[in-house]
């Protein structure tokens, strides 16, 4: 069995240096919904491709396969972040993104979802391919990329594991 794991490609969007929180919310809305740019990955498969339902995955699926992903799950979505604080305080993009980073890692409940309820939710979609048996292609986002690693590799999938998961970058597992 193969599962191969791609990050969608780079966000067209670019981060200003600093936000108070709702500025950090909104950039984030918009950063969700942005287009993605074109990298120069073409690929052609018989695998199941499944995609994150966020349509930067769904678009980065269209642009390698030139076609549709074959599933779309709401169970392969970005993990969500939204500001720490409520503040009109300008902070650093930086400072935003990691601390919330860190909440969610924490598995505070000021973020929008745990970094256990992270797991469950993506290991519950793991659990369906896994018992499936077949070889397939999965497109979604750094941090869910990180916990299917994780869990490939605990269930004894053979493959190469990077500190960070780079778009458009194919990265395949065996078992």
């Amino acid at each position: 069995m193969e599962i191969t794991l791609i990050r969608h490609f780079k966000v067209d969007f670019q981060w200003d240096f600093v936000y108070n929180s709702e500025g950090f919310a909104k950039a984030c809305s918009i950063y969700n919904s942005s287009n993605v740019i074109v990298e120069n990955l073409k690929m052609d498969t018989d695998k199941t491709i499944i995609s994150s339902s966020m349509q930067r995955a769904i678009d980065t699926t269209h642009l390698i396969f030139s076609k549709p992903p074959n599933i779309v799950s709401k169970l392969l979505i970005e993990v969500p972040i939204k500001p720490f604080i409520q503040t009109n305080l300008k902070l650093p993009a930086i400072f935003w993104l990691l601390i919330g980073r860190i909440q969610w890692r924490l598995n505070s409940r000021k973020q929008l979802e745990t970094y256990i309820e992270s797991n469950l939710r993506v290991n519950s979609l793991l659990d369906a391919i896994i018992n499936k048996h077949e070889d397939c292609i999965i497109v979604a986002h750094g941090w869910i990329i990180k916990i299917i690693i994780k869990r490939l590799i605990k269930d004894n999938f053979r493959g190469t594991s990077p500190m960070r998961i780079r778009t458009g970058i194919p990265y395949t597992f065996s078992l």
